[in-house]
């Protein structure tokens, strides 16, 4: 007997102590792009509260983090946005914007990395810039 293999349905994770994003639409359209590209999307920033944010902000000020948005500027504050990338059939992780198939369907849900130099940061929308 054959087994019949199983159709990939599109899996969206999350780090432990990461929230949800709370954008219902950016997070079905994840899922979207995780089902095409036969890969689960893995999100490691998704909400954050102000005080999270401005942890973030003053790291960055100091050198000693990634680049952040002030508290309140950023898309995450609102949950419309999630930093993410796929993991591949050997279990690493590597930030959405460097799988080619995924951007291309990541355009085609209009989703977006509207961050220069940030291949993670995902939103809805059309702008581009990384």
């Amino acid at each position: 007997m054959s087994k019949k293999k199983k159709k990939f349905k599109g899996k969206v994770t999350k780090d432990a102590n990461t929230r949800w994003p709370t954008d219902k639409k950016l997070m079905k359209r994840l899922k979207k792009v995780s089902k095409k590209v036969k890969r689960t999307v893995h999100i490691r920033s998704g909400y954050r509260s102000y005080a999270d944010q401005a942890v973030l902000y003053r790291r960055y000020l100091n050198g000693t983090g990634n680049l952040a948005a002030p508290p309140g500027r950023s898309n995450h504050n609102s949950g419309r946005a999630a930093d993410c990338g796929i993991i591949s059939s050997t279990g690493s992780y590597s930030s959405i914007g460097y799988n080619a198939k995924a951007r291309k369907y990541m355009r085609k849900y209009r989703l977006c990395l509207p961050v220069p130099g940030e291949k993670w940061h995902v939103e809805r929308g059309n702008t581009w810039r990384s």
